[in-house]
């Protein structure tokens, strides 16, 4: 068995024993047994918007989610972690929509478009533009690279 395999196993076994055996816990994190309380704080709202609008989910099925990564995560960085979520910058299927309806609208009437990031980037622009699927933008990426 390879040294990197029976290490590994030494940190489960350690884990086990001290969380299991030693420990008495039935499982090797904490477990709510009120969903409740991850819904309850403060900024897990927002953050389910944040979760919903860039996976194109159900609000519902964000709050699934969300509440199944939080539960192994220690109740004091819950909280911190959620606020970071919720921070994050999100555009909806609108804001899309409206982005790449003025960006085909500017490139028809001929403006110069460029970009502050290089293309090789493949930024989160690129990946809006390039999903657009009834528009030229993603194929012309390239010409919108400032350096030329």
């Amino acid at each position: 068995i390879p040294r990197e395999m029976m290490q590994m196993w030494n940190i489960i076994s350690n884990r086990y024993k001290l969380l299991i055996e030693d420990q008495g816990k039935d499982f090797g994190y904490e477990v709510i047994s009120n969903i409740d309380e991850i819904k309850g704080i403060k900024s897990f709202q927002s953050a389910c918007y944040v979760i919903q609008q860039h996976n194109n989910i159900s609000n519902e099925e964000a709050e699934d989610r969300l509440v199944k990564w939080l539960i192994p995560i220690a109740e004091n960085n819950r909280e911190l972690i959620l606020k970071l979520i919720s921070a994050h910058e999100c555009m909806t299927k609108k804001d899309i929509d409206d982005f790449i309806f003025k960006i085909n609208e500017l490139c028809d009437n001929g403006a110069i478009s460029v970009m502050i990031k290089n293309p090789e980037d493949y930024n989160g622009t690129q990946r809006i533009l390039y999903d657009d699927l009834n528009s030229h933008i993603g194929r012309n990426i390239k010409n919108f690279n400032i350096s030329k």
